[in-house]
């Protein structure tokens, strides 16, 4: 009898089934082979039919890579591995030009007792008669500073002042010098507060970190500091470790809080930060002398499009010198303007805060100190400037360890993302890195060899997927003296921050380490092609969903079309838990439209022609949802000026632009 089945192109086996028996094909030739008795022959039927949907669902092969059918959200973490040369990320970095500041150096400097005395070897420059004063600066709140009236100065001589001014003019009565100073000496006679003292149980923290430094732009623009790092320091380097926000607020509130941004109150950008839980607010901090620093007003953390603090988060505070520099123009024999966005008279901004930060190390010098410096302005705007502070940076690292701040202390070097904007985000190897900051962390040789499983847990972690909750509570750790537990074999998963001192498990997953899937670069994608029926509609969603967000500023938005689909791809882990039981069945078949699964897709809009990244769980037509946020590759400059809803910058284009 013939067959009753329909013939197929396809290479898997295939069940045939008739009223009077049931078939089997068991090769490419179709042909059946009939089974007499039916319960046997459904058993069979049945056992080949979830057989192979076993066998698809394990894996699939593709011509580019293997692939697993499983939640990437929750399945272990197959870290990606990235050439920091890679061709299509070379073809946009170079050397920048060098940054030149004033020839001339500082007339003066506050030595290590606070003393304020003149630089003698300078005097040619700036001339023997001189006559100078000095203004005190008041910080009236986190926007603004007051500078105070002009008193005589005849140095040497110690000002009770944390920041002045101080303004030489010569016997014509021309300004020669305008420069601003600090002193960590100021108050030291009226000191009523003491700090602890750094035993082997009681370490230091040290945090250094800089905006959109992913670990291959490291390499790539910071070769001499990471091989001073890696080959002198022996840090541990991290290779997994993922970002967990979007940009750097919401990656620096779990480093320094351990919470998620999400869990901060509704209106926190309408509050001062003062009473908010960061890590120098805690009652086991009060024995350190504190430190915060960052290096550009308008980017800072906690001030952008934000309140900022009422006080001093910190027993010493950068942002005043930030905001002084602001209200003046340096003068080093003359007025110097010239790269004012990277200079300040002599000095490169950034090694002003660098400056800062190491007179605070020798201010409290083998006392208990926690100090968190962020550098944005060298590589927030400009991938390439980064490489103009590789020198600055190691010769740092290499007089913290020469003058023995490292001795009992650790050093957390970290960036928060990669390069978010710009031509390297819109590549997909630059999409990767933005996902994966650099992190390296040094720990003092003793505390190696008398905690030898500390150091194995280092190690065997620098391959695992961690997150800035694991920083976080890696310094609880180092607070709380607790090293002996991370002896112990005990491997942790699911909690959400890890200390790295601990064992943290090879299965973690991007969910159990609090890394939206948005930012989850454990997966791999398969590339389609933009002009499908199925990318057509969900592009069309991803539109929709930026101008349902932009809707209620339609008087003064442009709503916005699509250019053109730039890329489109699909995960193809599409398991999802249902009920506690995986769909094995529902995730393999077509639907009439497309494939159900996961999509991200790359669309240009106009006007603007803006270039966004958007993440979609895709059912059906009829069904699908945004995964995470929405991100913008492409700088969008003032095109959002006439909004002031920080949520949407990136996508407003003001009609009074168009």
């Amino acid at each position: 009898m013939k067959s009753k089945f329909r013939k197929s192109h396809s290479s898997y086996q295939e069940i045939c089934c008739s009223r009077e028996g049931t078939y089997v094909t068991i090769s490419k030739r179709w042909k059946c082979f009939r089974i007499k008795h039916t319960r046997p022959c459904l058993l069979l039927c049945l056992t080949v039919v979830f057989f192979t949907i076993f066998m698809i669902s394990t894996v699939i092969v593709t011509d580019e890579t293997q692939y697993l059918l499983l939640s990437n959200h929750n399945a272990t973490c197959k870290l990606p591995v990235t050439d920091p040369f890679d061709p299509n990320i070379m073809k946009y970095i170079f050397e920048p030009d060098p940054i030149v500041c004033s020839q001339f150096p500082p007339l003066m400097y506050v030595d290590t007792s606070g003393i304020l005395r003149i630089n003698q070897s300078t005097l040619i420059h700036y001339g023997l008669d001189l006559s100078c004063m000095y203004q005190s600066i008041e910080r009236l709140n986190d926007s603004d500073i007051r500078f105070g009236p002009e008193v005589k100065l005849e140095p040497p001589v110690f000002l009770p002042n944390f920041y002045f001014r101080v303004i030489c003019r010569n016997e014509k009565s021309k300004i020669v010098y305008d420069n601003l100073h600090f002193n960590f000496w100021w108050n030291i006679k009226n000191e009523t507060k003491s700090f602890g003292v750094e035993t082997e149980e009681d370490l230091s923290i040290f945090v250094f970190g800089l905006d959109s430094l992913s670990r291959s732009q490291t390499i790539r623009k910071l070769p001499k500091t990471f091989e001073y790092m890696t080959k002198k320091l022996n840090i541990y380097d991290f290779k997994g470790f993922l970002k967990v926000g979007l940009n750097t607020f919401p990656n620096l509130i779990p480093l320094l809080s351990g919470k998620h941004v999400e869990e901060l109150p509704a209106d926190h950008e309408s509050k001062f930060f003062d009473n908010m839980s960061l890590i120098w607010n805690q009652k086991s901090m009060s024995q350190y002398a504190t430190l915060y620093a960052e290096d550009k007003i308008e980017y800072s953390t906690f001030n952008m499009n934000k309140q900022g603090f009422l006080h001093f988060p910190t027993t010493y505070y950068f942002r005043p010198i930030l905001l002084a520099m602001e209200k003046m123009k340096p003068v080093f024999v003359e007025l110097f303007d010239k790269e004012r966005n990277f200079c300040f008279g002599h000095t490169k901004r950034f090694q002003l805060q660098i400056d800062f930060y190491k007179t605070f190390l020798q201010r409290h010098e083998k006392k208990l100190r926690f100090a968190f410096s962020w550098l944005n302005q060298l590589s927030h705007d400009n991938i390439n400037m980064l490489g103009n502070g590789d020198d600055s940076i190691r010769e740092f690292l290499m007089w913290m360890k020469d003058s023995g701040h490292l001795e009992r202390a650790i050093l957390i070097f970290l960036g928060d993302h990669g390069f978010r904007m710009g031509d390297v985000a819109t590549t997909f190897v630059g999409r990767i890195e933005n996902n994966m900051p650099f992190l390296g962390i040094y720990i003092p040789t003793f505390v190696k060899e008398k905690y030898p499983g500390l150091h194995r847990n280092l190690v065997d972690n620098t391959r695992r997927l961690v997150s800035a909750f694991d920083i976080f509570e890696t310094m609880q750790d180092i607070m709380h003296r607790r090293y002996k537990q991370n002896d112990a074999n005990t491997v942790y998963r699911h909690s959400r921050g890890i200390s790295l001192l601990r064992p943290v498990h090879a299965a973690r997953s991007c969910d159990d380490a609090g890394v939206p899937e948005v930012f989850c670069a454990c997966y791999q994608t398969t590339s389609l092609n933009t002009t499908l029926n199925v990318v057509q509609i969900i592009a069309q969603f991803a539109l929709d969903s930026i101008n349902k967000l932009l809707k209620p500023k339609s008087q003064i938005c442009a709503e916005l079309s699509i250019r053109s689909i730039r890329e489109a791809s699909i995960i193809p882990s599409t398991l999802e838990k249902a009920n506690g039981v995986y769909d094995l069945i529902g995730n393999l078949f077509r639907t009439k439209s497309g494939i159900s699964g996961r999509y991200i897709i790359l669309i240009e809009t106009y006007p603007g022609e803006g270039l966004f990244e958007v993440m979609i769980d895709y059912e059906n037509d009829q069904k699908m949802v945004l995964v995470g946020e929405i991100s913008r590759l492409n700088r969008y400059g003032k095109q959002s000026h006439c909004v002031k809803d920080s949520s949407l910058f990136q996508f407003c284009y003001c009609l009074d632009l168009v």
